[in-house]
């Protein structure tokens, strides 16, 4: 009987005979079926090997013609009461129509397609439904192409019509609905075997045909079903559940047109993403004008908005709740064409005004349904997010966790995506007794409630109430900095007046100051109960970046509020040294206070100014605002406030003795240090014509105060090379952020210079010179120089500046000439240590020696070459010595190579021959990968320096190709650049094992050089000796199979440039490639096996995209180098 139903079904069974045919075909089908009830069931054995069996059986059924496995289906779903069954038999209905569609007949296709449809609107379990519908989304689509526009609108407008009625149903249609824009959506298309030119013309045909009408659909049914329910509420009638699941149904397709399609017009970069989408759709809703009407005019939404309402009405989160709030998240991210631009003639829109919200907005129309949607979408989160207090506190206590997360996710979006004054012209729409709290009044309240449920908590980072947290520090600065920088970008005094009006009138500025001292207050807590705590270096330094994670998103509220929040942190830091002072007694007390006061100093570099990031930075535009109110109010400037408390603190720790004495802790200094840094950067002295004049008179520009701020920090440095000399971590904030922020301009470089305490502190260090060298590392000693060398700059005259960089560079020259001498006599042996510290510093002074210190540069470049020689002939030596001179060679071309004439260049290319010839000679690159196998895991920074040192140096090398070296060096053979580069190659490629190249800075550098080598010398590396040839294909193809964009475009340009310089070759009657052509081992040519593997990787993997043109070149030349190859 099910049999002859399936193939009923399938239009094959004529008049009433059936005979033994169809006897035999029921026997059959009874038998698949009975066999597959079998196979489900077996896997749930415990047996592997029944298991096993069962997943060969469902592989098999794959295997069948679509249409028997159709029939089969179609009995299993008609007389199988097990959901395992059932669902299995359609996944594998669905995974064989897919691979073998092109082979099914149209008709069937049609009566598949339909089928599934009727079978999921009848049935009830979720799980097989789920499965019918994926089959049904999915003939959908691979038939789109296929079918006229009006057999496809016709499919859509009958499966409209199939409800009727029926609650049920119309569920069904819109969870089939939610399956096709999953299909037709580029982020969460299955992959079913089809290029990407098929799915992006399908995803732009459903867009125009299609997708507005199915989301019109989805969103009236959800009315319809919604004012159902509410009627119902309103008679006290009992509301069924298959109501609420077909408004569920209903705002979920809503959500899933909104939230998975990208409006962009654009090609995406991934496809067919695995994790189910890209989250970045789901942050940024810009469908365009063509769906304003339906998201903003007349009451499209107001039903949705309404609901929002309603489901959260109780602290009980429900399903039409939760998918309520997803609704409003993405609508919170509305932004873009569907609103109108500003400054129109909009009859509904606020008129200009002198101040207050409008005046911050330009004084300009607004969009009326803009200002609409925006109302609306702050009310949603209210009603979400209120009352504050029992939201925070039921996910503090892992309860309805995801209201939470999705308030916060919503305000976070709309502060993103939105100017505060036009968020605040939108809730002044409906007046004050509208019960509307504002943007600044609800994100203050949720902030506090987050923060007194210990959010900013270490240990709640990843709760619910930690991540809201983060959340809604976001929306924080998002709100303060836009509306800030806009403002000041028109004019600075009037917009900065404006912003500080705006910030004043929404209750920006007085909620941040509540949230600025209870999250202040909850650092200082959770520093003090940390404190004791018996924590390993790496939990420590996990601690200690998790703090300075947390530090960074307060610094927009701490500004906003600077006269309230400025004078928190100066009394803090006053209280917590009083407090020391008087628990000197107590190790508990003063670890917890010192603890403090670093957690207190972190923060205030971060609220003070912005990070450098190797620029001059300049005052935060929020500081600068504040500056001016409190001058209009006659108020001390924030800023001078803090930094005088700063200052006082940093003269006490570099010269009271006594004061010294109470911090015995490298950390209360290296945070100091931290914290001056920036305070440095940023207003010692500086050259921004922008600083607000009281800031500038009290450290720039007046007559004591500057030098003795200068005059504290340098004393600091000073005592703390002296006090701190074992502390790596003191010391390397002293030379690596507080010194490079004292030389980063040209006036506070001769400020320096001139001050005392800065020739007292070089005074220590070259006094201290061998102290130092036992005490400071290597790397630390090269910044420490680098930054030295770079303070001697103009308007010093010539003979002043020699005479400082000669007394800095004296100590290093001197012991470099006691190691020579060490060198030459009998026992041939120096302490390694104490030769890495002296050439780290010949290394910074090398970096920094550039233009006017050229000569002095060379000169000390030709003192230093013999003993690098002699250092490189020692027996025992180690692979990071090596490394060293070759850094050390590569850093003095480099710093020389753009202003040194033809004749010292060909000197300084003479000893690179050298040097590369004894690297060539004792085999040092092999050397050093021998021990770097051995290496232990603290030691694995030191592995293969030496093999990219010398990359570094061969790169540097061809910087000067433009000009002509071939001048033979002092009478000797010619040595060129090219000459010197491939005697390098010939050393290094042999070294390079995938192992080697999969670090990314030494492939990187590699291909770099090799695709720089391929362009100017292409000819040279057609005429490579063949093994070495062999070694450089096998690199080649290696980072044509590589996965970093840079290593693939450099690959491409070698190989294309190689085959362009063989074709050229063949073309003027030479060899080219010649015998390199043949790879030998049965390869083939070297153009075919690069043709297959490049054609390979554009075919078959994931290739990017912005590399297309650059492998269609390289193609070309292959395959001009080679037609057969491309013919096979």
């Amino acid at each position: 009987a099910g049999g002859l139903e399936a193939r009923a079904w399938r239009g094959e069974v004529e008049g009433g005979g059936v005979g033994s045919e169809a006897d035999d075909a029921v026997a059959t089908m009874e038998a698949d079926r009975a066999a597959l009830e079998r196979a489900t069931l077996q896997l749930q054995s415990p047996n592997a090997a029944a298991r096993a069996e069962a997943e060969k059986h469902l592989l098999s059924l794959q295997a069948l013609p679509v249409e028997r496995l159709f029939d089969l289906v179609v009995v299993v779903l008609g007389s199988t009461r097990d959901v395992g069954t059932r669902f299995h038999g359609v996944q594998a209905l669905r995974t064989s129509a897919v691979e073998k569609f092109a082979a099914i007949a149209p008709q069937t296709k049609l009566r598949l397609r339909d089928w599934a449809v009727e079978s999921a609107l009848s049935q009830r379990d979720e799980v097989v439904r789920s499965q019918l519908l994926a089959l049904c989304a999915v003939l959908v689509k691979r038939s789109f192409l296929e079918q006229q526009v009006e057999e496809k609108q016709s499919f859509f407008s009958r499966l409209r019509q199939h409800c009727g009625q029926d609650l049920f149903k119309t569920q069904v249609e819109l969870e089939l609905m939610q399956g096709i824009i999953s299909e037709f959506s580029h982020e969460t298309a299955s992959s079913i075997g089809m290029p990407f030119a098929f799915h992006h013309e399908c995803k732009q045909g459903f867009e125009r045909d299609f997708l507005c009408h199915v989301f019109d659909f989805a969103s009236s049914r959800g009315r319809d079903s919604y004012v159902a329910i509410k009627h119902k509420q309103q008679q006290g009638g009992q509301v069924e559940d298959q109501l609420y699941l077909t408004t569920i149904a209903s705002v979920e397709t809503m959500v899933q047109v909104l939230q998975t399609w990208d409006f962009r017009k654009r090609v995406p970069s991934r496809f067919f993403d695995a994790s189910g989408g890209s989250q970045g759709a789901t942050m940024s809703l810009k469908p365009g004008r063509a769906w304003r009407d339906r998201l903003l005019a007349g009451e499209a939404l107001d039903w949705a908005y309404d609901l929002c309402h309603a489901a959260h009405s109780t602290s009980m989160d429900t399903p039409l709740a939760s998918v309520a709030r997803q609704l409003v998240v993405i609508l919170a991210s509305l932004h873009g064409d569907v609103f109108l631009p500003d400054d129109a003639n909009y009859p509904d829109s606020p008129s200009k005004m002198s101040r207050g919200a409008v005046s911050a907005a330009g004084g300009s129309k607004i969009d009326g349904l803009k200002l609409k949607h925006l109302d609306s979408v702050q009310l949603a989160i209210q009603s979400i997010l209120h009352p504050c207090d029992q939201v925070v506190s039921l996910a503090h206590n892992m309860q309805n966790e995801q209201r939470l997360r999705d308030g916060c996710t919503a305000l976070c979006l709309l502060a993103e995506h939105n100017r505060l004054s036009v968020l605040t012209v939108a809730s002044q729409r409906r007046g004050p007794q509208s019960g509307h709290l504002g943007i600044g009044a609800l994100l203050s309240l949720v902030t506090l409630a987050c923060i007194q449920c210990g959010g900013a908590r270490d240990d709640q980072i990843d709760s619910a109430v930690g991540t809201s947290l983060t959340a809604l520090l976001e929306a924080w600065d998002y709100l303060i900095q836009t509306e800030c920088i806009v403002l000041s970008v028109r004019q600075q005094s009037i917009g900065q007046a404006q912003a500080h009006a705006l910030h004043q009138e929404t209750g920006i500025k007085d909620g941040a100051a509540h949230v600025f001292r209870s999250y202040l207050d909850s650092l200082l807590a959770e520093a003090a109960e940390t404190a004791l705590d018996d924590l390993d270096e790496e939990e420590e330094q996990q601690s200690l970046e998790m703090r300075q994670q947390k530090l960074g998103p307060i610094s927009s509220i701490a500004r906003v509020c600077a006269g309230t929040s400025f004078a928190l942190i100066v009394a803090k830091l006053s209280e917590i040294q009083q407090a020391v002072s008087r628990s000197q007694g107590d190790e508990a007390a003063l670890c917890r206070l010192l603890e403090q006061m670093c957690c207190l100093l972190e923060l205030t570099g971060y609220c003070v100014a912005d990070p450098a990031d190797g620029e001059v930075p300049l005052i935060p535009i929020l500081l600068s605002q504040q500056h001016d109110a409190a001058l209009g109010l006659g108020a001390p400037d924030p800023v001078c406030e803090v930094s005088n408390a700063l200052l006082g603190l940093v003269q006490k720790l570099g010269q009271d003795g006594h004061f010294q004495s109470q911090y015995p802790s490298p950390r209360v200094l290296e945070c100091t240090l931290q914290c001056l840094a920036k305070w440095s950067a940023t207003y010692l002295i500086s050259e921004d014509d922008k600083m607000p004049s009281r800031v500038r008179e009290a450290f720039t520009e007046g007559r004591d105060t500057p030098a003795a701020a200068l005059d504290a920090v340098v004393r600091l440095l000073g005592s703390t090379f002296v006090r701190f000399a074992g502390e790596s971590g003191v010391q390397e904030q002293c030379v690596k952020h507080l010194l490079p922020a004292l030389v980063q301009t040209r006036k506070r470089r001769v400020a320096l210079v001139k001050a005392p305490a800065w020739s007292e502190f070089l005074g220590l260090y070259v006094q201290g010179f061998d102290q130092l060298s036992l005490s400071l590392r290597g790397d630390l000693h090269r910044h420490l120089v680098k930054n030295a060398v770079k303070a001697a700059t103009k308007p010093l005259e010539e003979h002043v500046r020699l005479a400082y960089l000669r007394g800095l560079l004296d100590p290093a020259l001197k012991r470099v000439a006691s190691l020579g001498g060490a060198l030459d006599g009998k026992s041939r042996s120096v302490p390694m240590p104490q030769v890495e510290f002296v050439l780290e510093g010949l290394r910074g002074a090398a970096q920094s020696l550039t233009g006017p210190g050229l000569g002095l540069l060379l000169e000390i470049f030709a003192t230093v070459q013999p003993v690098l020689l002699k250092l490189l002939r020692v027996q025992e030596k180690s692979p990071r010595a090596v490394y060293l001179v070759l850094r050390l060679t590569a850093e003095t071309i480099e710093s020389a190579i753009s202003d040194v004439t033809p004749q010292d260049f060909v000197t300084m290319l003479g000893f690179v021959y050298e040097v590369l010839g004894e690297y060539k000679k004792q085999n040092l690159g092999a050397v050093s990968l021998q021990r770097s196998k051995a290496l232990k895991d603290e030691e694995q920074e030191e592995k293969y320096k030496n093999v990219r040192a010398l990359l570094r140096l061969l790169t540097t090398l061809t910087e000067r190709d433009m000009v002509d070296f071939t001048t033979a060096a002092g009478g000797g053979g010619g040595v060129d650049v090219a000459n010197a580069t491939f005697v390098g190659l010939e050393m290094v490629v042999p070294l390079l094992t995938p192992e080697l190249l999969a670090f990314p800075k030494l492939s990187r550098q590699y291909f770099s050089l090799m695709g720089h080598m391929c362009e100017v010398y292409a000819d040279r590396v057609c005429a490579l000796p063949a093994e070495f040839f062999r070694y450089f294909v096998d690199t080649l193809a290696f980072g044509l199979k590589a996965d970093d964009f840079q290593v693939v475009g450099n690959s491409l340009e070698a190989l294309y440039h190689l085959s362009k310089a063989h074709l050229e070759a063949l073309s003027r009657g030479q060899p080219g490639l010649g015998p390199n052509a043949q790879l030998g081992g049965g390869q083939g040519t070297f153009a075919g096996a690069m043709l297959k593997l490049l054609f390979h990787r554009l075919v078959y993997e994931n290739y990017p995209s912005s590399l297309i043109d650059m492998a269609s070149s390289a193609l070309l030349a292959l395959m001009r180098s080679d037609e057969a190859a491309f013919r096979e």
